[in-house]
């Protein structure tokens, strides 16, 4: 993200201050590993339809249907879903109390890492957007991903600095 600021009569001041918050120095903060979130989505699956069938389950997980298999019977061998027959040829899932607490962990844990992220966001933010104050800056133009302008814009408040415009990048 940068940002471009102005001095307090309005003038541009002679910097771009680039402030390094992308998906990729933030990658890992508050996102789950490939399998915490395949086994979140699975268990999201079961509870919404427990009559899926493995077919269906690999094009909801965007895996395939060896893998699909492979995964249930992971899950299931580790007490978090049961599986009952229904017919020959169809089963129901139900997500075990032991899934569920395991849905509750995973869950705990991504918000922890998510606010961890927020925290160490707005810090640096705070301390940036100090040293552009002391440095006579009284406005800025935000350009970046959403998530971290609209962190930016949150304390841009505390610092007296206003944001003059924000440009979104996809």
């Amino acid at each position: 993200m940068r940002a471009a600021c102005c001095n307090a009569n309005g003038g541009a001041f002679p910097i771009f201050s680039e402030i390094h918050f992308n998906q990729q120095t933030c990658q890992g903060w508050s996102s789950m590993t490939p399998e915490e979130q395949r086994t979140l989505d699975l268990f999201e699956a079961v509870e919404s339809r427990p009559d899926i069938n493995q077919r269906q389950l690999a094009e909801e997980l965007g895996i395939s249907l060896g893998l699909a298999n492979a995964f249930l019977k992971t899950v299931l061998s580790k007490g978090w879903l049961r599986a009952r027959k229904v017919t020959t040829r169809r089963w129901l899932y139900f997500l075990t109390p032991q899934g569920t607490l395991e849905k509750s962990r995973l869950t705990l844990n991504y918000l922890q890492r998510t606010l961890k992220s927020f925290r160490e966001l707005r810090n640096q933010s705070d301390k940036l957007l100090a040293d552009l104050f002391t440095n006579g800056v009284h406005g800025v133009h935000l350009i970046g991903e959403e998530d971290f302008t609209d962190i930016v814009g949150l304390c841009l408040e505390h610092h007296q600095i206003r944001c003059l415009s924000k440009i979104i990048k996809p």
